[in-house]
């Protein structure tokens, strides 16, 4: 990721890593592959969203924000199907997103589990115009770091030597999007929208030297990046059947697009490498070798995004995505790292009994998903793939708020493979979700009017 950190560098730390009887271990917070980069690319998913494979960027939902797509933001807030206030434009909502990682981690000579727990994502959707416009902003992760390798080996003159490898921080993302209707017919729908956001955050990598005389040397480097960029969606949604005896009962078809900038973001690189002696606890400093300060860019590249959904019979919601990006344009400070072009296939499903009724069990919604990616790292001339099968749960919080929800999912997976040189990661991604609408509460977002 760093000027230092060349693609032929990184291969090398890994391959070594993990080929070394020593074995290594992993921090809670990511991957010893979040080393390549800004580090592990995070979803923007709610935990809706990951119970059905991460398949979300045709889906239009009044009461879920879908941050893939900024069309759907049209849709937020649209009056309630069992509503029939005239006089409100809509209902805001609030989600919030909290994810356990837990991470089996395999190589020829070792194997260690991990986990780890955090706030993933925090979003508002409002509505500004009934049925026809919305506004989301919230703050969600961007990429994670974090990770520790630690290896050794016996010198020829009987020493030996340590090498510690750590990494931590990552980018968050602040967004503010919204989504405008530009057709809206009796069987059809045309949407667009814009996401804004500001990428921010600090990424440290430290690499240690540890000699058996005491003798040891530290290279820091932190690397913060700031700046904008900008997300692109539509979509098309047609009515092609309706049930003469029961209205509820349709058949809607719908087609997103979605492209995301390719950005030049600023960034600054300060490096700092030092002789010490002691331990990393207590460092007593001999001499500072290198002290630098280094401003340029870090160039993300394009994404571009196509997915298709059908809603049937307000039962059942079945989607499909394809989404690339070629990291091989990535850059940082002028850098390539060496990474390949990522492409994924996911495909979704969702049910629900009756959401129009008021029995809890019938306003269950139960989610499937599968994923499979190409992912962007290249290691060894070999590109690794990630897959992952998801579940998840729609539990509706009480009859007061019938639009609020409980979203539970887990995704179990696999990235890369245990061949030499590589580590397997088996995963399971957990997702709780609250999604808050204050449908059912009187005092609510009512205009008020003057007797």
């Amino acid at each position: 990721m760093l000027p230092t950190c060349r693609a032929s560098f990184l291969v090398t730390i890994i391959v070594w890593a993990l080929g070394s009887t020593t074995g290594w271990s992993q921090s809670s917070n990511s991957s010893p592959y979040s080393i390549f980069g800004l580090g592990d690319l995070e979803s923007s998913g709610f935990a809706q969203h990951h119970g059905r494979g991460n398949a979300r960027l045709a889906l239009s939902d009044p009461f879920s924000i879908n941050l893939a797509n900024p069309a759907t933001h049209s849709s937020l807030g649209r009056a309630w199907r069992g509503g029939n206030r005239k006089d409100s434009i809509g209902y805001p909502i609030l989600q919030l997103g909290i994810g356990a990682n837990l991470l089996r981690l395999e190589n020829n000579d070792a194997t260690q589990d991990n986990s780890d727990f955090f706030l993933r994502n925090i979003s508002v959707g409002l509505p500004l115009k009934k049925n026809k416009w919305g506004l989301a902003f919230g703050l969600v992760p961007f990429t994670l770091v974090g990770y520790e390798i630690n290896t050794s080996e016996e010198l020829t003159d009987g020493g030996n030597v340590s090498y510690i490898y750590e990494g931590t921080g990552g980018i968050n993302r602040a967004y503010v999007g919204t989504g405008y209707r530009l057709i809206s017919k009796k069987n059809q729908t045309l949407d667009a929208g814009i996401n804004g956001s500001y990428l921010f955050g600090t990424v440290e990598e430290t690499r240690r030297t540890l000699l058996s005389g005491g003798f040891n040397t530290r290279v820091t480097e932190k690397t913060t990046v700031s700046d904008i960029n900008f997300d692109l969606g539509l979509n098309y949604r047609i009515k092609l059947w309706q049930d003469s005896a029961d209205y509820r009962r349709q058949i809607w078809f719908s087609v997103a697009a979605t492209y995301t900038n390719g950005a030049d973001l600023n960034a600054t690189n300060n490096l700092v490498a030092l002789n010490y002696t002691g331990n990393a606890q207590n460092e007593i400093p001999r001499d500072t070798a290198i002290d630098r300060d280094l401003k340029g860019d870090v160039t993300l590249p394009p994404t571009f995004g196509f997915g298709i959904a059908a809603h049937l019979f307000n039962q059942w919601t079945i989607s499909a995505d394809f989404t690339n990006q070629d990291w091989s344009q990535y850059r940082a400070f002028g850098i390539d790292p060496g990474l390949g072009n990522r492409t994924q296939y996911a495909v979704g499903i969702q049910y629900v009994n009756n959401p129009f009724s008021i029995r809890f069990v019938e306003q269950l919604h139960f989610r499937a998903g599968f994923r499979y990616a190409d992912s962007r790292l290249i290691i060894n001339d070999q590109q690794l793939t990630e897959y992952g099968i998801s579940f998840g749960l729609g539990i509706p919080i009480s009859r007061n708020l019938p639009m609020s929800y409980l979203n539970l999912s887990t995704e179990l997976g696999q990235r890369g493979d245990s061949n030499p040189g590589l580590i397997r990661e088996q995963f399971a991604r957990i997702n709780f979700g609250l999604s808050l609408s204050p449908i059912g509460l009187d005092g609510w977002f009512q205009r008020r009017k003057i007797q």
